[in-house]
């Protein structure tokens, strides 16, 4: 975890999605406890890494299962297969564990050697962040999901999806107001 001038950690952003066009960087954005508003998805194109920021329980300190506004699979990141994805896991929660995996669906197996944060059954405290990175090398249909017992059945999952080809996209993430 890194601090940034006094304000609690944060990480680097991390990559996927498919579905707002991007360029550069994709679709909606976050703002984390007074932090600046910054995009959910950011594509490096000539490294094929995919910057992917999972805000847990957003608006923040909201009460919800969600990650970036969105539950239940309402939210969906596509990459292609063979790009890094470089997650940032930001617990907004102000009174919740949470924790960001990518897993296989309807398992709480972790789909790619380091897609999850450490200790992800745990989560990390309200107000904490952590960074994890993993080659998506297998095309097929997957989850984002809370690990804490009883978050993925309260309907703290997304889609996560790896394509032959295209772009990095996200679909589906709510704008932070």
């Amino acid at each position: 975890m890194t601090r940034r001038r006094g304000r609690r950690p944060i990480g680097l952003v991390a990559v996927v999605a498919g579905g707002l066009a991007l360029a550069g960087c994709a679709g909606s954005a976050a703002t984390v406890q007074g932090m600046p508003a910054r995009p959910y998805l950011e594509t490096r194109a000539a490294t094929h890494t995919a910057d992917l920021l999972l805000v847990a329980d957003a608006p923040v300190g909201s009460g919800q299962f969600n990650f970036d506004g969105a539950s239940a699979g309402q939210m969906t990141v596509t990459v292609p297969v063979g790009w890094r994805v470089v997650v940032e896991c930001i617990n907004d929660s102000t009174q919740l564990s949470h924790s960001c995996a990518i897993i296989q669906p309807r398992s709480s197996v972790v789909a790619f050697a380091g897609a999850a944060i450490a200790r992800p059954r745990f989560g990390l405290r309200p107000g904490g962040s952590q960074r994890f990175s993993f080659t998506a090398s297998r095309v097929g249909s997957y989850q984002i999901a809370c690990l804490v017992a009883g978050h993925r059945e309260a309907g703290m999952w997304d889609r996560f999806v790896v394509r032959p080809g295209g772009r990095p996209a996200i679909r589906g993430a709510v704008r932070a107001s």
